[in-house]
């Protein structure tokens, strides 16, 4: 380790071990001839020998091999630790999961039917959905398309029918009082103008995650649309989506983020989250998905 501070005055001292207030030199001895040499020495001055083992090491290959010879035995010593690191590698990412997709795809198919089923479809809290979409869609052209307002409106309408099921059933999250909220909590919404696909897809992910309580890393390993890469900000809500058959991408392919979305489809969307929202309480709390009892004095 190189001094730093000048033995007699302790002052600093430059790159070279030489002190500018008192003039002072630190110097080395060799070990083998016994003259003083300046730290930053590479070889002695007096025997010429190398001041480190690292020189002389470097020195006395030098002297056995030519440069193309010691060019090559390095290209092969780095080409053998790469491919033992490729093969390491190779070996533990196979390790970590096996994955079907043959099954995986069958699986949710069975989800998907189960949650559209007879007693699903007659649920009264469906029906106060729908109910709900029609009237708010009463005056509105549903082949028009949608603003973030309208969006929101129709967040609020889940909102409100469909929060009580997570009250009694969710154990880790519980979702936000209204659209708004998830507005305040989601910076990157957009909240005025005409709604995007992409806008559609983080607001209904934000509001998914509370409700069925997903994980946001369960959804971060590829979505199957040609727009959106690996690691993208949309990959995550988008997959959800897709994975929970709320179809709201343009096509199979390609789900159009900055493409405009139609306010019929976010009516369908809602439908689809409300269908899944009581499949998953007759599921774990079929009392919910009762209508409530109406007393008569």
């Amino acid at each position: 380790m190189r001094q730093n501070l000048c033995p007699r005055c302790d002052s600093l001292l430059d790159a070279n071990s030489h002190c500018n207030n008192c003039n002072y030199q630190v110097k080395v001895h060799c070990s083998h001839c016994g003259h003083f040499n300046i730290p930053t020495a590479k070889f002695c001055g007096g025997c010429g020998k190398g001041t480190t083992v690292s020189v002389r090491y470097r020195r006395k290959v030098n002297s056995l091999l030519n440069p193309f010879q010691q060019i090559k035995i390095k290209r092969f010593f780095a080409g053998l630790a790469f491919g033992t690191l490729l093969a390491l590698f190779a070996c533990t990412s196979m390790g970590m999961k096996y994955y079907v997709p043959e099954l995986n795809e069958t699986r949710e198919k069975k989800q998907i039917v189960s949650a559209l089923d007879e007693s699903v479809m007659n649920s009264y809290i469906l029906k106060n959905v729908n109910s709900d979409l029609e009237d708010f869609c009463l005056e509105r052209e549903k082949t028009k398309v949608a603003t973030c307002g309208e969006l929101n409106a129709i967040v609020d309408i889940l909102i409100k029918n469909l929060n009580h099921i997570a009250y009694r059933i969710n154990k880790n999250k519980k979702p936000l009082d209204t659209a708004l909220d998830y507005l305040d909590q989601q910076k990157c919404l957009k909240q005025s103008g005409n709604a995007t696909r992409g806008t559609v897809a983080l607001m209904l992910f934000a509001y998914l995650s509370d409700l069925f309580e997903l994980q946001y890393k369960d959804f971060t390993k590829g979505t199957g649309y040609s727009d959106i890469p690996k690691f993208n900000l949309m990959e995550a809500p988008c997959s959800a989506l897709k994975k929970h058959n709320i179809k709201i991408a343009i096509s199979e392919n390609r789900f159009g983020v900055n493409e405009e979305i139609t306010l019929g489809e976010l009516c369908e969307a809602a439908k689809q989250i409300t269908a899944l929202a009581v499949q998953r309480a007759n599921e774990k709390a079929p009392d919910l998905t009762l209508p409530p009892e109406i007393i008569i004095d």
